[in-house]
Formats: C-alpha cells, structure tokens, sequence
C-alpha cells in the first residue's frame, strides 16, 4: 500500500505467468479511471511492469491501481527478490538496443518511479503519473480483483 494517507485501492488483480493476462488486465486497469489522458500513460504503465515482471521475475504477480494525492500509482509485486538489480537505464533516446525499453518508457511516463524489497522474497516496481491529476476525476467504481 502508498505510504501516503489518503490513497485508495481501484483495482487489484493477480497474474499468472500467462502473457496474455497481460492485454486484459492492461485493458481493465485502464477502464478503472475515468481520466482519459491519464488513463493511456496508466494502460502503458501497467503493460510494460506487469511484461517485465512475467519476463524476468516469477510469478504469480499482483497489480495494483492506487488513486493517491492528486495522482495514479501503479504496483507490480513478482516473487524475485533483488529491488538493487532493477535498472532503469539510459536515457530512452540513447537506448540503441533491440530491448530493454520497458522499464525506460515507465521511467519516461511516470513522474516518481522506484522498487522495493518486499520480505520474505520478492519486490514492488511501482509508478506514479499525474501528480497534477485531482482525485475527484477518478472512478472507484472500476474496482476489480482477480
């Protein structure tokens, strides 16, 4: 859960290790906000953490969609320790490579982005977009849990 006072749960949502999970709970996180703008950069998000996890970390997976002051936080926990290995990386521009983009374009979406431990194993990669976004636009109606 944030750390922040105020935050609250719109969607919640547990992924096997099946990619095609992947484009439903992509699509049905994005139905849970109301803001559209907001709601492509989340669907993005959501698409590329929950692809990152499935690739490189073990699964199952949970994705969780927290309206939180003024903005949309976007949690993927997998069941890999080692929040230290996740790397960012350069610059999207400067990344020539055939891969590792996704977690470039989250850092590029996103307005705060990090990891964290979770004992006994495992970690949280999380993003948050919108800063500026007001609560208020925000359905709670949309909340799912798989």
């Amino acid at each position: 859960m944030p750390q922040e006072a105020g935050a609250w749960l719109i969607f919640d949502a547990r992924m096997e290790a099946d990619p095609a999970q992947v484009g439903v709970l992509r699509r049905a996180a994005r139905k849970s906000l109301n803001d559209s703008e907001r709601a492509e950069a989340v669907e993005l998000v959501v698409s590329e953490l929950l692809t990152n996890a499935l690739c490189h970390g073990r699964c199952p997976c949970r994705l969780r969609v927290w309206a939180q002051s003024g903005a949309v936080r976007v949690e993927v926990d997998d069941q890999t320790p080692g929040a230290a290995a996740v790397v960012l990386g350069p610059p999207l521009a400067d990344n020539r490579g055939s891969s590792g983009r996704g977690l470039q374009i989250v850092n590029a979406l996103a307005d705060r982005c990090g990891v964290i431990d979770r004992p006994p194993g495992g970690k949280t990669v999380w993003a948050e977009i919108g800063r500026s976004l007001s609560v208020e636009t925000l359905s709670v109606e949309g909340h799912f849990a798989f």
